[in-house]
């Protein structure tokens, strides 16, 4: 996986980041204190089992609020994202086919069959892909996928639509993948890992954390990261201090926040984590081209300690859903190399 942190030059960052900034919502700074992991914490998700002689394997009532029956185990699965591909996996089943997996995207926990199954497009948006492959059971986004209900019904293809933002959805989630594939066991024992590892990362953590935003930069704009984004998830569990903690989010995506410079002036974080979509290579590349100087920028402490860094996409863009440690693991000693000796 390609781990290697990038410290983004100061000047780039300048660039892209004043082109882009706007207004924003008020923001409360975060409460600094580690989101506990409870070993033993019950997944929320509402799943029925059937019993012998009912015709029922199971009922899931999913994220778009649909409860979807399952007359018989699913046997020929199809996740439409990288994410729920990984989860597939990871509960031991092996799918019938897949969404586009991103060259750029590095899934070290995907074994190499997955990247030459049967591929349904960008996102598994293509229907007469998804049909073609005769799948018992669809797992679509709720943020994607709403669109193929209708579609896939009218072949008699069930889809649950799943919503998997954070590290409590893939906690949630977890239980809904151990039903669908019959192997509790070792989501189970994936889940107990995941939970140990990120309670072994928290007990060694200093007292004194650091303030923090996160800055995602796509195409359209840039904004901050919310708690409840893959990175704000991970900097929650860490006990990070958010400066975005508490602001109205945005309309049409509920884990970010305007992007101000003005306001990030006034907040003047610690370190500045970058998220982005799209190749790092080419996105960096835009950047640089850009170059500008704005004084502002001089004065965050971020800038002045040279603590700007961009986070890798197969963590912080696609969701490490039963691998979120990973994610975990990776910020903290890109924070505390001191303690986190072993490079991401």
């Amino acid at each position: 996986m390609k781990k290697q942190m990038i410290i983004l030059s100061l000047a780039a960052f300048m660039a892209i980041l004043t082109a882009c900034s706007g207004n924003t919502e008020s923001q409360a700074p975060g409460n600094g204190g580690n989101q506990a992991i409870d070993m033993n914490q019950e997944e929320t998700s509402e799943v029925a089992t059937g019993t012998e002689g009912e015709g029922i394997y199971a009922e899931i009532m999913d994220d778009a609020g649909r409860t979807v029956t399952l007359e018989q185990k699913p046997e020929r699965i199809l996740p439409l994202l990288p994410t729920t591909l990984d989860m597939t996996y990871a509960a031991g089943a092996t799918p019938v086919g897949g969404p586009t997996i991103p060259e750029h995207i590095d899934m070290k926990h995907l074994p190499q069959e997955a990247y030459e199954l049967p591929n349904v497009g960008h996102l598994g948006g293509y229907a007469e892909a998804i049909v073609e492959q005769q799948p018992d059971l669809v797992i679509g986004s709720l943020n994607h996928h709403d669109g193929l209900v209708d579609i896939l019904s009218q072949s008699g293809i069930p889809i649950i639509l799943l919503r998997i933002n954070d590290y409590d959805d893939a906690v949630e989630k977890a239980e809904i993948f151990a039903q669908i594939t019959g192997n509790r066991d070792i989501v189970d024992t994936r889940l107990h890992d995941m939970k140990a590892k990120i309670s072994s990362i928290q007990d060694k953590l200093p007292e004194d954390k650091p303030k923090i935003a996160i800055v995602h930069i796509n195409p359209r704009d840039v904004a901050l990261e919310l708690d409840g984004s893959i990175a704000g998830s991970a900097a929650k569990i860490l006990g990070l201090n958010n400066v975005a903690a508490g602001s109205s989010p945005l309309n049409d995506r509920p884990d970010k926040t305007p992007y101000s410079i003005e306001k990030l002036v006034e907040d003047n974080p610690d370190k500045i984590l970058l998220t982005t979509m799209g190749d790092d290579e080419v996105v960096q590349g835009r950047i640089r081209q850009d170059i500008e100087n704005n004084p502002a920028w001089g004065s965050l402490q971020a800038v002045k300690d040279n603590e700007i860094y961009f986070l890798p996409q197969d963590l912080f863009l696609v969701h490490p859903g039963l691998y979120f440690d990973d994610a975990v693991e990776y910020m903290a000693t890109l924070l505390y190399p001191e303690i986190f000796s072993n490079e991401p």
